[in-house]
């Protein structure tokens, strides 16, 4: 009899610690898939401001080498002519200010000359707006002819196609963001679950949340193009008429229409 109390005993411990190891898989199973699912939401892919700061070093090196190249071989005649130090000058410039634009870290804000500018050319506050200026800034390069200019030029214009291309990507996951967001909770009350210091606002962080409550995949430039279309003010903040300005609930038939 007490042979048999004993084994009973011996099998309930067996039991538990059966339950508590299966207990263990399942949460590292879970934590597994969770992060699966953060790394499918935002997938790698080299990030667009990189490359376009890269393009920002590029063509002042570039445009500076083909600079001292004529200036030594039309020194025995004439010198460099004015326009093509003009011209040379102002890619300098460009060149600086998209180094200036593109090397400060995302999630802080713009700097004042950031804002002067960015208010004063509101192209450039869309990532589709920067992708045609970079464009711009290739072709611009391509009319001093020199070699050194022309391959900085092509790169800028692949980096501004870039741009562009992603912009167009990102106005479809803004629709699809709007209608995952419904599925879920209203906007407003998914706004404020995500507003962890109540002021408001969502920061570039708490945004990031924001989306990551879904079920689309972004890249790391999906996001950026997103954040920027949806940041009016250029202060890394959203607010919930910025959400509202892009997409609106329309109460008639509960779903979101595209504001034009």
């Amino acid at each position: 009899m007490r042979d048999k109390l004993i084994q009973g005993e011996k099998k309930i411990v067996i039991q538990k610690k059966m339950k508590q190891k299966k207990r263990v898989d399942l949460d590292e199973e879970a934590s597994v898939n969770d992060n699966a699912l953060d790394n499918k939401q935002f997938t790698d892919e080299i990030p667009l401001r990189a490359l376009a700061l890269l393009g920002g070093f590029l063509i002042i090196i570039g445009s500076l080498l083909d600079y001292i190249d004529q200036q030594e071989l039309q020194q025995a005649y004439y010198g460099v002519s004015h326009a093509f130090f003009s011209v040379t000058f102002c890619i300098w410039i460009v060149g600086l200010f998209i180094i200036n634009l593109e090397g400060r870290p995302f999630d802080l804000e713009a700097s004042f000359l950031q804002k002067t500018v960015l208010n004063k050319i509101k192209i450039l506050n869309s990532t589709r707006g920067r992708g045609i200026f970079y464009v711009m800034v290739g072709l611009l390069q391509f009319v001093l002819f020199t070699s050194f200019n022309i391959v900085c030029g092509l790169y800028m214009v692949t980096v501004g196609v870039l741009f562009i291309l992603c912009w167009s990507r990102s106005r479809s996951k803004i629709s699809k963001l709007s209608r995952e967001i419904l599925k879920k909770d209203s906007v407003k009350a998914k706004f404020y679950l995500h507003d962890k210091d109540r002021d408001g606002y969502l920061n570039v962080e708490e945004f990031r949340e924001f989306v990551k409550d879904t079920d689309i995949e972004f890249s790391i430039n999906d996001f950026e193009a997103i954040f920027t279309e949806f940041d009016s003010n250029i202060d890394k903040k959203i607010s919930l008429q910025d959400i509202e300005r892009h997409s609106k609930l329309s109460p008639q038939t509960n779903s979101f229409v595209r504001v034009v």
